[in-house]
């Protein structure tokens, strides 16, 4: 029972440092290129986190 409850956290903590880090990588590539394109942006849409616009970074890259 126990063992089953540890693989849950542990894939669950695996996800989510995933999709951090994902996040991370295509922030930091769109800051290093400068580029306000429309693929960036698209891309953008469905990885990054809501505090990044409240941050008005969506703002200052359009």
């Amino acid at each position: 029972m126990s063992y089953k409850i540890t693989f849950k956290i542990i894939t669950k903590a695996i996800v989510f440092y995933s999709y951090l880090w994902y996040n991370l990588l295509i922030f930091t590539l769109s800051l290093a290129f400068h580029l306000p394109n429309t693929q960036i942006m698209i891309f953008h849409i469905p990885a990054v986190s809501p505090g990044i616009f409240k941050n008005g970074y969506w703002e200052k890259a359009r």
